[in-house]
């Protein structure tokens, strides 16, 4: 009797723990977006490289946005990237509310994989030369390509990098 009382307390407090640890995640918005979303110390800490101060590009429409950034790897011609675009022509769910943060499907470009079981969906798109690529996926109306091109790793080491890389926004 007592095995089975600690073991229905401990899954209790590790659901309640779960449930209430992490923050409700909202859906972004059009002015939520950053240029670089990700802090230097975190894409340096997940390439095990060093890299060089990003550049980052805002440009604002009227209905859009597309908002970037660009660190070059240190001692190479390697660049990491990360590239959002806010489009309003993501498909919505009735009633004019986006499918879900992580709902609407990313169209396959040419050339891209689906990711088998992706919670974003998101694809894969190989360089030309194997030796790196894109990580492409859609969370509410943003579209999200997260790049590491340049020829110090091999695609597929590439992929496994990115896709440990948290997802934004």
């Amino acid at each position: 009797m007592k095995t089975w009382l600690t073991i229905a307390l401990a899954a209790t407090t590790a659901w309640l723990c779960a449930t209430t640890a992490l923050p409700a995640q909202s859906a972004p918005t059009i002015q939520s977006l950053l240029a670089c979303p990700f802090a230097h110390a975190e894409v340096e800490t997940a390439l095990s490289m060093k890299l060089e101060k990003g550049q980052a590009a805002d440009m604002r429409f009227p209905d859009r946005r597309d908002v970037g950034c660009m660190h070059v790897v240190k001692g190479s011609s390697a660049v990491f990237a990360v590239r959002q675009t806010w489009d309003p022509s993501i498909p919505t769910a009735p009633g004019g509310a986006s499918v879900g943060i992580r709902a609407a499907p990313t169209p396959l470009e040419p050339g891209a994989t689906a990711i088998a079981g992706d919670p974003d969906r998101a694809s894969w798109k190989e360089d030309a030369a194997g030796d790196g690529g894109e990580l492409i996926y859609t969370r509410g109306k943003v579209r999200t390509r997260v790049m590491l091109h340049g020829g110090i790793l091999t695609s597929a080491d590439a992929q496994r990098i990115l896709l440990q890389l948290r997802r934004v926004p």
